[in-house]
């Protein structure tokens, strides 16, 4: 491919959602790893100030007694989100329900629901991971994950999809926050806990097949992005958990985009046929956000919707990416005719 530098450099700005716009970390410590990974025992949260303000709306509608609460979570993080404010414990402890995108815990459980989900990634027959790479990245990259202890010689029989999920796992291992910590996670423990009722946004199927349906040359793009611009990723992570931590996961996304790349600029520096390449590579880029955050937004929302009209009072844990920006699930649900109102801790 030609131009690849500049390639990855673009791929690397685009790809801002895998953490907080949910999905990707499914994969993350459980392949192949068939002992639950779950703690039983729910700890107790620790007697300390909190000090982290992450997005809280709080959403109703005139005439109507139903309320749902629509937190924007993070699905890794450390010992710094906890414990949580007083005003999100008591909004999840006074939901009959809590909604999260997967019951992941109950997923984790479920051996055979795994094994049917990983068929969807498995070579096509007589073909191995190799016949999806080209030869020169496809060293690069079982190196990288020698190098860093995620290579498993099983995982040759698997498409570059199921890499992607384990490579980008790298740079959240080594910003030093981990899936054990993450929002989504910390509830359902406290639902399961308590016995409240969990329902699902999405499910496994959905989630895995539209991993599983996006092009592979796509993934061997954002693999070879993770690796030529480790740094620069585990320092986005890190920037875009201390905005989670803050509030501030609006600002962080609308500075972050790739509106701030000058395409037109870039593409003067290229041949004709670099342009035409560099075009294809971002409309698999856009497909793939589109697919990741838009069009699952769409499916939230309808969900959403349909608690309210139910007259459940639910807690929905979702991630952050899913909640702000243009089309976003605030905004979404306020051109529904819903009031939606940011909960201010102080």
């Amino acid at each position: 491919m030609k131009n690849k530098k500049i390639l990855l450099i673009i791929i690397g700005f685009i790809l801002a959602f895998s953490i907080i716009g949910g999905t990707l970390y499914l994969f993350k410590d459980e392949i192949f790893d068939y002992t639950s990974s779950v703690d039983e025992n729910f700890e107790n949260e620790k007697e300390e100030i909190a000090t982290a303000t992450p997005l809280l709306y709080e959403v109703t509608k005139d005439g109507e007694d139903t309320k749902i609460y629509l937190f924007g979570s993070i699905h890794v993080a450390d010992d710094r989100a906890y414990p949580m404010q007083d005003k999100i414990l008591e909004a999840y402890s006074g939901s009959e329900y809590l909604a999260v995108e997967l019951d992941l815990i109950a997923f984790e459980k479920d051996f055979k629901a795994q094994m049917e989900m990983l068929q969807m990634f498995l070579c096509e027959s007589g073909k191995t991971l190799k016949d999806y790479l080209s030869e020169e990245w496809y060293e690069i990259i079982i190196q990288y994950m020698k190098d860093n202890d995620v290579y498993n010689s099983a995982y040759e029989m698997y498409r570059p999809s199921m890499l992607y999920s384990l490579i980008s796992g790298v740079s959240t291992d080594k910003s030093g926050l981990n899936s054990d910590d993450g929002i989504d996670r910390y509830f359902l423990k406290k639902a399961k806990r308590n016995s409240k009722k969990i329902l699902e946004l999405e499910s496994a199927e959905l989630q895995y097949k539209l991993l599983a349906s996006m092009p592979d040359e796509l993934y061997e793009m954002m693999i070879i992005s993770f690796i030529k611009n480790e740094e620069k990723e585990i320092a986005s992570l890190k920037e875009m958990y201390e905005a989670w931590l803050n509030g501030n996961i609006e600002e962080f996304l609308n500075n972050s985009n790739q509106e701030d790349i000058d395409i037109e600029a870039i593409k003067e520096d290229l041949s004709l046929e670099e342009q035409q390449l560099f075009d294809q590579v971002l409309e698999l880029m856009e497909n793939f956000n589109k697919a990741m955050n838009d069009d699952r937004n769409d499916g939230m929302l309808g969900t959403i919707d349909t608690y309210f009209k139910e007259g459940k009072n639910v807690f929905v844990v979702v991630g952050a990416a899913h909640v702000v920006g243009e089309y976003g699930l605030v905004n979404e649900l306020g051109r529904l005719g819903y009031k939606v109102q940011l909960i201010e801790y102080k």
